[in-house]
């Protein structure tokens, strides 16, 4: 059965142009993503499609619902990319998921490499992914659910790029040595997986590693 998705962001309003869609795609692109189910039981890892169209846009295919916040998310992104490479094209994106609705904005930095490996004509390198929304100077935005993201893709890429301040966590644990039950640590996700974690304050950082 397919499941909600929530991809944990910030709401980001931009504006952009609507494309011609039935423009001739150019070129396509793929790169992978990961979520969670909205109960926060496990991670699901898909993929972004970013097609290359003709003319100037941007637009979303709503084969799979998507809402405002993952909406406006990758108009920044695509916003950001478009700056980044001086340059200006029409898009299709297409949300992969085991889902039948997308709700956040975590895949906003996603959509901004497929963008950029578009407008320079270049691929993305498929054992890395990214999490983590984006504004539209490239700073990324943190997100939920880091732990199960990280153990969604483990199995399957060698390195994931996550928001500065990310890689640790602020466990509390019960206990009964003190009056309020509870000792405070900080927690190291890279001690807990195999998949290299690499935080990253602006999508500038990651993209010599995630696009060849």
């Amino acid at each position: 059965m397919k499941k909600i998705v929530y991809l944990f962001v910030f709401l980001i309003l931009a504006d952009i142009g609507m494309p011609d869609i039935g423009s001739s795609c150019l070129r396509t692109i793929e790169v992978p993503i990961v979520a969670t189910t909205p109960d926060l039981s496990q991670g699901i890892v898909g993929k972004i499609k970013l097609e290359l169209l003709e003319g100037k846009g941007f637009t979303i295919d709503y084969s799979t619902n998507v809402d405002m916040t993952t909406y406006n998310s990758a108009v920044d992104a695509i916003s950001f990319a478009e700056k980044y490479t001086n340059k200006t094209a029409n898009y299709l994106l297409t949300y992969e998921l085991p889902a039948y609705s997308v709700s956040g904005g975590s895949t906003g930095a996603a959509v901004a490499l497929a963008a950029i490996a578009l407008l320079e004509n270049k691929s993305i390198v498929n054992t890395s992914l990214i999490t983590g929304g984006i504004d539209s100077n490239g700073e990324l935005i943190q997100t939920g659910a880091i732990p199960l993201k990280i153990k969604a893709a483990e199995s399957r890429f060698k390195q994931m790029f996550i928001p500065n301040g990310q890689t640790r966590l602020i466990v509390y644990e019960k206990t009964a040595k003190f009056s309020n039950g509870y000792i405070v640590r900080q927690v190291d996700l890279q001690e807990y997986t195999n998949l290299s974690l690499s935080e990253v304050k602006n999508l500038k950082e990651a993209i010599p590693y995630m696009i060849k």
